[in-house]
């Protein structure tokens, strides 16, 4: 199964709590099987943590740019994460 994380920054689990959650969330993801992949918009931070470290797939995304659907689509995840807000859409 595939997971799709999009984000307004990049999770920096040392400085935040909400990087500290995204991080957690996507471990156990990851735990029970879940090929992941975090989209977005911003550079990585000096402080962000190294993702593709991780395993898991980091795309850059542009806000309102006509590629976005095609390229989701052509991704097809079953689930999509806005970690900013935790919303949590299953496809």
């Amino acid at each position: 199964m595939r997971a799709l994380f999009i984000g307004k920054v990049f999770p920096e689990p040392s400085s935040t709590a909400a990087g500290r959650r995204s991080i957690d969330v996507m471990q156990s993801l990851q735990a029970a099987g879940w090929e992941l992949h975090f989209a977005c918009c911003a550079q990585p931070s000096p402080h962000a943590v190294d993702l593709g470290a991780h395993g898991i797939s980091v795309h850059s995304i542009r806000v309102n740019e006509t590629a976005f659907d095609p390229w989701l689509k052509a991704l097809q995840p079953e689930l999509v994460i806005q970690p900013s807000s935790f919303s949590l859409s299953f496809c």
